[in-house]
């Protein structure tokens, strides 16, 4: 087994001796470093560290007790193995006190000096550190002050501690001393006690102020010839460490150099190791710290991946029972206007046949009023749907407000129910705008119903409309429909605009409704550019609806979209008979619409299928007319068409279907189909639509 290459510091400040031990110590493999004197050991100490310090006792500058000393003082090198090499006898003890290890001869035989060596090396623990901080501060040249007005003194007391190894400057002023004490670090002062305008105790004094606010600490020692009892207590209470007696002996200031220096290196490592456990405490808790903090941050990544996670399911599951709401509506309402077809239907004929008494035209008029009503409500599911999608359309022209108004106002009159009193106030200006005739009027019903509705019969509803020219905007046109009605609370003004909204359900028992029109309303008035809001006193003080349009027609964000072509009022006079296939499942709608078509003088052939409609329409010739509804028990009216097209390619087809929505006519109006009428269809526009191709 190969030895271990061992790093070995020999500190000799004899060259022969050093050349003479290097070889021995080479000659085992080893490693040597070679410095002559302390503060070299010292210097190499804080650059690297051996295995091991063979030491001269006797030194320039400092004695090797010392030098171990210092070594024992350092947290990382008090392990360090240190052997004591003497030339002379009795100095045993004292290098075995200082902290040596071994204290050896110089005259010892080599092989001895090498095995006492070799155990040691093999016997030392780990060299590694045990703080992570530099010996800067232990291995560094001792620097001393004096402060003392004789200069003979000063002299001798240089060439004594420069033989000890220390760095002396001295001041013959304590002002000097002083001011240098401010600008230079030293590791202690020396105060002589006897000088001229400040004594000693001041200086000590000031001294210990300077060290109380100074991060290094600092000892002092006064001299004195006067040795008493009163001196000593006066420099102790002064501030300084030590009062010693001046004499040309002095080996007992050295000694007390010495100790002081000792207890001041103590008390730093001491410090330096406090301090770097600390700061390794520190590290620790910022560890610990950092270490929860990355498990906090990943359980909240965890759980916010997990509620992102949920989140995108509540999404999805939200998404689909969105599109389910919406084809429930969508098939709610085509099962919901199918059977009104027929009934509005007869009801038409009949409020028109002159054969019918008063009572019984009334009777047919209140019927026609409820089913439209019943249409009315669920074109408000459907708009709220269009809404909800984004793909609320409108289809501008030029309107005339006024006219609009006084038509919705006809109209809310018609009511047998008895009714607030209605002021239209008068208007003289230009009521022309850019609008979808259909949807404005839908909201001046909307806004006109809902002040009739909270109106008691004894009140009033006034309209009023006005014109202003904003300055650096567009003309708009304002109208007002103000009530003495119920009026609304302030904290709920805004939230009426929600959809199925309504004050309180107090408010839905007795007055009914599903809470949509305004909502609507306000979609379509944000989509012509204008704006719809409502402002109200309080309960029981009548509420103001204020729809505010553009009257630029610049200013539409939508194009006109081409009007169907209109035929006379007059459905029935001068017309021609035509050949006609009804395809529709649903039995009183199909022979309703059959019997009237039939009254009329058409020729009406019935289908309830895609299949007989293949069939019949494959068995008549010229066929003119395709009236279908959009489901059927073994397909759609798409199919149907497709199947009687090829026969007869001409034929003007038109689709009776509950779906009402925009993509519902942009499908029929695709396959082929002229017309699209929403169920429940009046027969006046199916008329309308059969004569118009």
């Amino acid at each position: 087994m190969t030895e271990p290459t061992y790093h070995v510091m020999l500190v000799e400040d004899s060259t022969t001796q050093a050349i003479s031990l290097t070889a021995l110590l080479e000659s085992e493999g080893w490693k040597v470093t070679w410095v002559s004197s302390a503060e070299k050991a010292f210097s190499a100490l804080r650059e690297d560290r051996p295995d091991l310090v063979l030491l001269d006792y006797h030194l320039p500058g400092m004695r090797g007790d010392e030098v171990c000393r210092r070594i024992r003082m350092n947290v990382d090198t008090r392990r360090l193995p240190v052997v004591m090499l003497t030339s002379q006898e009795g100095q045993q003890v004292s290098g075995l006190d200082s902290g040596a290890d071994d204290f050896v001869a110089k005259s010892t035989d080599p092989k001895v000096l090498l095995l006492r060596l070799r155990t040691l090396l093999q016997k030392a623990g780990s060299r590694e550190r045990i703080i992570a901080s530099n010996d800067q501060d232990l291995f560094r040249d001792v620097h001393l002050l004096a402060i003392d007005d004789s200069p003979i003194f000063l002299e001798c007391l240089a060439h004594e501690l420069r033989d000890e190894g220390y760095k002396l400057e001295t001041a013959m002023d304590a002002e000097a001393g002083l001011r240098r004490l401010k600008e230079t670090r030293f590791d202690g002062v020396i105060i002589d006690l006897i000088m001229p305008r400040i004594d000693g105790f001041e200086v000590c004094r000031r001294v210990n102020e300077f060290r109380r606010n100074s991060p290094f600490s600092l000892i002092s020692i006064l001299l004195t010839g006067a040795d008493s009892t009163e001196n000593l207590s006066k420099a102790l209470d002064a501030g300084a460490d030590d009062f010693v007696g001046k004499s040309n002996d002095f080996s007992i200031l050295k000694g007390r150099i010495r100790a002081l220096l000792r207890r001041k290196f103590f008390a730093e490592e001491n410090a330096r190791i406090i301090q770097e456990f600390k700061a390794k405490e520190m590290e620790a808790l910022r560890e610990r710290a950092a270490k929860e903090a990355a498990e906090s941050r990943a359980a909240l990544v965890e759980e916010l991946e997990a509620r992102t996670e949920e989140l995108n399911r509540s999404r999805e599951e939200l998404r689909r029972a969105n599109t389910a709401k919406d084809q429930f509506l969508a098939m709610l309402s085509h099962e919901l206007r199918t059977p009104l077809t027929p009934v509005l239907a007869v009801v038409e004929e009949r409020c028109q046949d002159d054969r019918l008494t008063e009572d019984l035209k009334k009777d047919f008029q209140m019927i026609r009023r409820n089913v439209m009503l019943e249409t009315h409500l669920i074109n408000d599911l459907l708009d709220l749907t269009r809404i909800t999608q984004g793909k609320l359309e409108i289809h501008q022209e030029s309107v005339n407000l006024q006219r609009i108004i006084a038509e919705v106002v006809e109209m809310c009159s018609s009511s047998r129910r008895p009714l607030a009193q209605i002021i239209v106030h008068p208007f003289k200006g230009d009521s022309t705008l850019w609008a979808d005739r259909v949807r404005l009027t839908q909201v001046i019903w909307n806004l006109l119903q809902n002040a009739i509705k909270f109106t008691p019969a004894d009140g009033q509803i006034e309209i009023r409309l006005t014109h202003r020219q904003l300055e650096a905007d567009v003309p708009q046109l304002t109208l007002e429909i103000t009530d003495t009605g119920i009026g609304i609370e302030p904290d709920k003004l805004e939230r009426i605009f929600d959809a199925f909204q309504q004050e309180s359900r107090e408010t839905t028992r007795a007055f009914g409704g599903l809470g949509l029109g305004l909502a609507i309303s306000r979609a379509i008035v944000e989509l012509h550019q204008g704006h719809l809001t409502a402002r109200s006193e309080g309960l029981h003080r009548g509420s103001t609806f204020s729809l505010v349009l553009p009257c630029d027609q610049k200013s539409a964000s939508t194009q006109v979209s081409p009007q169907p072509k209109t035929v006379s009022e007059d459905t029935s006079a001068g017309f021609p008979s035509l050949r006609i296939l009804l395809v529709e499942d649903h039995s009183d709608t199909r022979e309703t619409l059959a019997r009237m078509l039939r009254r009329r003088g058409h020729e009406v052939h019935l289908a309830t299928t895609v299949a007989t409609a293949k069939q019949v329409g494959a068995e008549l010739a010229d066929l003119e007319v395709l009236i279908s509804d959009f489901g059927l028990p073994d397909g759609d009216g798409l199919d149907v068409l497709q199947a009687i097209r090829p026969s007869h390619p001409a034929v003007n087809a038109i689709i009776l279907s509950g779906f009402g929505m925009e993509d519902d006519v942009a499908k029929t109006r695709a396959a082929g189909f002229a017309h699209h009428l929403t169920k429940p269809v009046e027969f006046a526009k199916l008329e309308e639509a059969i004569r118009t191709s």
